[in-house]
């Protein structure tokens, strides 16, 4: 008779970001992050791809949508990689924009302030 390990469902699960890689809040009316070229593509293609195949699974329309992002050639993938120039401008100019602004200075204030002694460098680790 076969006999498993029973495991807790705690065990199995990675809850939350991992120790040292936490999300930290964005400030109020902060822009967007631009887009990567690849990101662009997949915006532009996903739906066309889910009309086509209206069953397909989400890991299996990422695993299409990869291996054709990967079929491309370099000049293809170029009108991608200029759309994503041109949106980090856009977040540059905004960011710029933004850092004149009375809520960065809050939040900047607000960051400063809830920061430890010593940041997450200076812990020791335990054995």
């Amino acid at each position: 008779m076969l006999t498993t390990k029973k495991t807790s469902v705690d065990e199995n699960k990675n809850r939350g970001w991992p120790k040292g890689k936490r999300r930290y809040p964005k400030g109020a009316g902060a822009p967007k992050q631009p887009l990567s070229g690849y990101v662009h593509f997949l915006n532009e293609r996903r739906e066309a791809v889910k009309s086509e195949n209206p069953e397909i699974s989400f890991s299996e329309l990422s695993k299409r949508l990869a291996a054709d992002w990967s079929s491309l050639t370099e000049e293809e993938k170029n009108k991608y990689h200029e759309m994503a120039k041109s949106d980090k401008d856009r977040y540059d100019r905004e960011f710029a924009e933004y850092q004149q602004t009375e809520s960065y200075k809050q939040f900047m204030e607000s960051r400063s302030g809830n920061q430890t002694n010593g940041g997450s460098a200076s812990k020791k680790k335990k054995k």
